[in-house]
């Protein structure tokens, strides 16, 4: 049989011999999947960026507590959400939310400290309002009269306070980072849970003043009068001290962990459960009146 009749079989039986190979009925290769090439940032998200994300949202695993990589995860989720760029774990902005909220520095957020970055930060074109929950980060209110205002959990972040009256003042929750109070008067003062990380209060006047879990880690306390303060449970982790007035003041489990106490004084504070690991210590006075070179915790 000559190649032409070959050639028409095969034509008419194709579908059911399957004697012409069709390459595009052939099986496909394995082709790897395609890899997530969206580009990692350390770079910070824009200013109109809020973080609107829930605790369980970031609690895959409902174990009542966020580990940083489950919070960068649900960090990109809320940027990719708001056209954002995602960021690296170890960008500078990741580091900086979590470790703001991380009260304890355990290394994981429970759902209060999870609360301190819901919806952080605050858009920049909001107006400053003195009233609870207002944003006037970077504001000057130096000087002025704030006493015996409600101003619970306003941002106060970056803002001139020197020598401010904020005596009977509600700061509840506040957000006073970076802030200068340095001369303040903050006498009966309600400061609990206030975010005082790295603010000025050298030399203000903090008498029976209520600072129950604030954070004040790497805060300038130095001259300061905390006479009858409530800092109970508060985050002193390498503050300065020097030189304030502790007379009386609650400092059960406190943590003062590296904080420098020259020329404190302790005398009748309540220091039961309060940890004094790594402090400086000249001419400290404890809380039996008498003044150590050394740590008598």
């Amino acid at each position: 049989m000559n190649k032409s009749y070959l050639l028409i079989i095969c034509l008419i039986l194709a579908s059911f011999t399957g004697c012409i190979e069709d390459p595009a009925l052939e099986p496909a290769e394995n082709v790897d999947e395609p890899e997530n090439t969206e580009e990692k940032t350390n770079e910070r998200p824009t200013e109109q960026w809020t973080f609107y994300r829930d605790f369980f949202e970031c609690n895959p695993n409902n174990d009542s507590m966020v580990t940083y990589g489950e919070f960068v995860d649900c960090l990109n989720m809320d940027l990719v959400n708001d056209g954002e760029s995602i960021v690296a774990a170890s960008s500078e902005f990741a580091n900086e939310v979590f470790s703001m909220a991380d009260l304890d520095l355990d290394g994981n957020l429970t759902s209060s400290e999870f609360d301190y970055i819901k919806n952080y930060p605050h858009e920049a074109e909001e107006e400053c309002e003195l009233i609870p929950y207002g944003h006037c980060s970077g504001e000057d209110f130096g000087g002025q009269d704030l006493s015996e205002i409600n101003l619970t959990g306003i941002d106060l972040s970056h803002a001139n306070l020197t020598n401010a009256d904020l005596r009977n003042t509600n700061l509840n929750g506040a957000d006073l980072l970076d802030a200068s109070l340095n001369g303040a008067d903050l006498t009966n003062a309600n400061l609990t849970e206030a975010r005082l990380r790295g603010t000025n209060l050298n030399g203000a006047d903090l008498t029976n003043a209520n600072l129950t879990y604030a954070d004040l880690r790497s805060t300038n306390l130095c001259n300061t009068d905390l006479s009858d303060a409530n800092l109970y449970s508060a985050h002193l982790y390498n503050s300065k001290l020097c030189g304030a007035d502790l007379f009386r003041a609650n400092l059960q489990y406190a943590t003062l962990y590296g904080a420098d106490l020259a020329y404190a004084d302790f005398t009748e504070a309540i220091v039961m459960d309060a940890d004094f690991t790594n402090t400086y210590w000249e001419q400290t006075v404890w809380t039996d009146g008498v003044p150590y070179d050394e740590n008598q915790a």
